[in-house]
């Protein structure tokens, strides 16, 4: 083909190529360096020769098609053109990397599958890295992609999206970066773990990927996101860092089985999602963050030690917080709703909000030890009548301390602080609202007064 006329030939399959849909992708820093320079025999896409397609040798540098286990596959450099490049492959392509760097001028990349239910990538990861990324552009794979070793990929800028079934196998998967990989079909794996470093996105889209049985996905550092309910299969969830972070995608509702285990992490929640954890949750800390709702919904199987609540809500379904646990308000709120709960600590740190529900037969929490550092605690829902026991809602404590709680509780549509009064569980006071002194006075105005007294010394 002439200059001239590979030149018009690739405007044209250019201006095609934009018709297609890129699905955008997210960047992932590397675990170990890798320079292309320094790779030996890579295949560097070079034209456009058979209509891009990229099982023909003329579009490669070294003349022959890329199909090894040790290949080293990169698309970069000019000659991809610009806006949006695409190449179509055929059949079962063996590399053992698969690289998107240099300057490139496209805006997204195009892996096209010709048949996508057959055509297969066998990625072997040589050098221990399967996908290097380093340009901040949208590449979508198509065909079907299967690790064939252990490996990395280092998604170090741009965004990565898997269009069809990723097959981990028994193998090691590990991610890096601070870019986002959606697995948009199934991920299948029987005992390898994949693991998140760095700032790296998993988001796992399908809810076909329950054949993802073995191992675990673990998060040292970056952010899990499950756009269905068996997104994660049967694969336990280790969180390890404090920028370990679980969440459903944004605007999703899951219901998720998944054991939750690890060090510490955080399960942030949308406006506009809500996520139900029905598998046990062992981390040490977890922290609750987003505006949305987290349901801990599995009574009597968490064994977590502090839940922090700095934003949205955390509803429990009875006996879904260990009564060994400690609960930081930070900022958030707790919806007991008509169950019974025990912790082992309370802790404010900031104005938040424990939701109670009236003229339930049981709505009570008890509390072996309250700290009330900074903030107001606001109570939602308590029933009966100021200065006695609750009616169906209690809220029991075995020790205060810090802030007074005629000061540090507030009693929502009473308007009144609250009060630690004699109960019937032996150890225990009952918290209860107390109206404040002008509040009495005016009481007494009106004749109250003497009935509030005698109901207060009665108790006492």
């Amino acid at each position: 083909m002439k200059s001239s006329s590979k030149a018009l030939w690739r405007s044209a399959a250019l201006r095609g190529a934009v018709a297609f849909t890129i699905v955008a992708w997210v960047n992932l820093q590397p675990l170990v360096s890798i320079q292309a320079a320094s790779l030996t025999s890579t295949n560097v896409w070079t034209g456009y020769d058979d209509y891009f397609s990229y099982n023909d040798p003329d579009n490669w540098s070294l003349g022959v098609t890329p199909n090894s286990a040790s290949a080293a596959v990169l698309f970069g450099g000019p000659d991809m053109g610009t806006g949006s490049f695409w190449t179509i492959m055929s059949g079962n392509t063996a590399m053992g990397k698969l690289m998107f760097t240099n300057s490139l001028d496209v805006t997204s990349v195009l892996l096209q599958a010709n048949n996508p239910t057959t055509d297969l990538i066998q990625l072997y990861g040589t050098g221990g890295v399967g996908i290097y990324q380093s340009f901040p552009r949208a590449v979508s794979i198509q065909p079907k992609i299967q690790v064939m070793a252990d490996q990395t990929w280092q998604i170090n800028s741009g965004s990565l999206d898997l269009l069809n079934q990723l097959d981990i196998s028994t193998h090691a998967l590990t991610f890096s970066g601070s870019g986002i990989v959606n697995a948009r079909a199934a991920v299948k794996g029987s005992a390898g773990p994949i693991t998140l470093n760095g700032n790296s996105v998993l988001n796992l889209w399908s809810d076909n990927s329950t054949t993802l049985t073995g191992g675990s996905l673990v998060v040292n550092a970056g952010r899990l996101g499950l756009g269905h309910n068996n997104a994660a299969g049967n694969s336990g969830i280790q969180l390890n860092g404090p920028t370990a972070v679980l969440a459903p995608i944004n605007g999703y509702r899951i219901t998720n089985s998944s054991a939750i285990s690890g060090t510490q992490g955080a399960v942030d929640v949308s406006a506009t999602s809500f996520l139900r954890l029905n598998g046990a949750i062992s981390t040490t800390q977890v922290t609750k963050t987003g505006a949305g709702t987290l349901l801990l919904g599995t009574p009597g199987v968490n064994t977590f030690q502090r839940l922090t609540i700095s934003q949205g809500m955390v509803q429990v379904s009875g006996g879904t917080l260990p009564t060994s646990s400690e609960v930081v308000l930070n900022g958030g709120k707790l919806d007991i709703g008509r169950f019974v709960e025990h912790v082992n600590k309370l802790t404010l740190l900031a104005d938040s909000t424990v939701s109670l529900t009236a003229n339930a037969p049981a709505s009570s929490l008890t509390i072996d030890e309250l700290e009330l550092e900074s903030g107001v605690w606001t109570i939602e829902g308590w029933d009966g009548t100021a200065g006695q026991p609750g009616v169906g809602t209690h809220i029991y404590v075995g020790e205060a301390e810090g802030e007074s709680v005629t000061t540090g509780v507030y009693f929502a549509g009473l308007g009144v602080g609250g009060k630690l009064i004699d109960s019937t569980t032996p150890g225990f006071k009952e918290l209860v609202p107390v109206p404040e002194p002008g509040m009495l006075t005016l009481l007494a105005g009106l004749g109250g007064l003497g009935l509030l007294w005698g109901r207060a010394n009665r108790k006492s």
